[in-house]
């Protein structure tokens, strides 16, 4: 599929900053409160000595917990709304607005820089990737965590079914969308510059209360209230029967997802 880079960061900016408000109740489940920090450590060697850049922190939630391993940790969003609510939240943080492609740091500045669901949403990758290189010191590593559409079990449901009833041009994501190969991204960070690329695929559960999270984050990233409401109904009556093989008899959901795991150093 081809793509407009400058398209796909419109849509991208659009999806965000009317998203901001349900990040955090909504959204973060997915993305930033579901263990996706403890692999971020690992495969960044965070410990109490590293400085930490996040490109892409959304309302600050992994931010946050980053800060209670590391020394110093920032986070970086091209969508005001979401740093907003960030500072908000997290004052004792600090938080900038900032293309992906050139965050306001000097060469050299950080021990690490993470991409927690994010690398699918870039317009230009490469770019994001040399700009992280850029930051790092000497030996810093590049983290990365991206959901695989079709092994993502979770918001994968909701995905499907939106992608069969709307056009691609209103569906969000960047050019790493729909990779289902590690190695696709590792040897886009290798071509960024960095070495020793370790690229994985890796089973990390979802665990949601109830059903409405998932229909809430989606309604909201896609902004699906503009939609005629036959579309609505199709996309969530698809999305519930998507989602049922890991209903529990509770009523929560269990789902096993899969990500992709990429690290480099410089």
């Amino acid at each position: 599929m081809d793509y407009d880079p400058n398209a796909v960061a419109e849509q991208e900016y659009k999806s965000w900053q009317r998203s901001a408000d349900k990040y955090i109740k909504n959204i973060a489940p997915m993305t930033a409160t579901s263990g996706q920090v403890p692999i971020l450590c690992e495969i960044g060697l965070i410990d109490g000595n590293s400085h930490v850049l996040e490109i892409g922190c959304g309302t600050g939630d992994v931010c946050i917990q980053l800060s209670e391993i590391a020394m110093r940790v920032v986070g970086t969003d091209f969508a005001e709304n979401m740093i907003h609510i960030a500072t908000d939240r997290f004052p004792k943080l600090e938080f900038k607005v900032a293309n992906a492609e050139d965050v306001p740091y000097d060469d050299n500045e950080f021990d690490v820089v993470v991409c927690n669901y994010t690398a699918h949403h870039f317009a230009r990758p490469l770019v994001v990737f040399e700009e992280a290189r850029r930051v790092l010191k000497p030996g810093g590593r590049l983290a990365i965590i991206m959901p695989i559409q079709s092994e993502q079990k979770c918001f994968g449901s909701f995905f499907a079914s939106a992608s069969e009833e709307l056009p691609p041009e209103d569906v969000p994501g960047g050019t790493l969308l729909y990779v289902d190969d590690p190695a696709v991204v590792g040897l886009m960070v290798k071509e960024s510059g960095f070495t020793n690329i370790v690229s994985e695929k890796r089973i990390k559960p979802i665990k949601l209360e109830h059903i409405d999270l998932l229909l809430k984050t989606g309604w909201s990233i896609f902004g699906l209230d503009d939609q005629p409401q036959d579309v609505q109904n199709r996309i969530r009556t698809k999305t519930i029967q998507r989602a049922e093989p890991y209903k529990q008899a509770d009523g929560s959901y269990d789902f096993p997802d899969v990500v992709i795991v990429v690290s480099g150093t410089k």
